[in-house]
């Protein structure tokens, strides 16, 4: 199978490919920066998600798309809504009208369980709109198309913007754990309503891929 990985350069993304690949799949990783793995199997794509017939052009000849790219800090995306509506939107509508057009009949979006929280700001609402996007038009357009809700990943190749690296590190430089509106101190432990979903990055990819791959659709 011949599938592309768009945001294939990043955390989550470089890990699928090298997944994939090790499943003897033929993988397109693309991205608009380089990848942070060096996965020698692959095709790597320079791609920006918001120009349409770039995304068309390299959906052409594939059998399925793994969409991971996308603005993931949530900072950043408060600090820059447009940029994260232009890019988690309507580059997610980029991807589901290209797979329409180039034929493409498997889909699966990588979102967030902050689409159920009350915390994640511009970040929530553009993962809510991507999957309202995919509800709304996979069906009608016979795409078979999965929603995963990612929490928080970690494992290697995170960067220092990841939640789990940065709390583990100040843990170990300063005794302390802030997360939002959660801070921990250790031996006074202070509660919060937020409730933090850790995922481990291999187990993660291995169980996306398993659904992926066996067909498992909710739209």
């Amino acid at each position: 199978m011949r599938i592309l990985v768009t945001g294939g350069g990043g955390f989550l993304g470089s890990h699928i490919v090298e997944e994939l690949v090790l499943r003897d799949h033929s993988v397109v990783s693309a991205d608009l920066y380089p990848s942070v793995s060096e996965c020698q199997n692959c095709e790597y794509l320079e791609l920006d998600i918001c120009d349409y017939e770039a995304v068309s052009d390299a959906v052409r000849g594939c059998d399925a798309i793994y969409n991971c790219a996308g603005v993931a800090d949530l900072e950043i995306a408060r600090q820059n809504p447009r940029k994260a509506i232009e890019v988690n939107v309507l580059g997610t509508l980029n991807v589901i009208e290209a797979a329409h057009e180039q034929n493409v009949s498997r889909l699966l979006q990588a979102s967030s369980v902050y689409v159920f929280s009350r915390h994640g700001s511009v970040y929530r609402t553009t993962k809510q709109a991507g999957e309202n996007l995919i509800q709304d038009l996979c069906g009608s357009w016979n795409i078979e198309a999965t929603i995963l809700r990612f929490g928080s990943l970690y494992g290697p190749r995170a960067d220092a913007g990841n939640a789990i690296r940065r709390l583990v590190a100040q843990a170990v430089n300063e005794n302390r754990m802030d997360f939002g509106e959660m801070a921990l101190k250790f031996g006074n432990t202070s509660t919060s309503e937020m409730q933090l979903h850790w995922l481990r990055t291999h187990s993660t990819v291995h169980m996306s891929i398993n659904l992926f791959t066996s067909q498992v659709t909710n739209v």
